[in-house]
């Protein structure tokens, strides 16, 4: 049952039926920085909390990361 909410809470998908996820490498990517770069900023007190941590790493909604951008001037 709990990882049914996880699922539902964390797996939304979007309008086009992406997924609405992303790992590290991704984070970086959309920062425009490296994956060390992206690391060191995912580890600042206002930046999002990942939604889930799997053996892979962390996964964060490609919406919260949007959201930190826009407060950070980085959109």
């Amino acid at each position: 049952a709990a990882a049914r909410a996880l699922f539902k809470g964390v797996f939304q998908r979007r309008g086009d039926g992406q997924v609405n996820l992303a790992g590290l490498h991704e984070v970086a990517e959309m920062l425009g920085v490296s994956r060390a770069r992206a690391d060191q900023l995912a580890r600042y007190r206002d930046f999002p909390r990942p939604v889930a941590e799997l053996k892979g790493g962390r996964i964060w909604r490609v919406s919260d990361i949007e959201k930190w951008m826009e407060r950070h001037g980085r959109s």
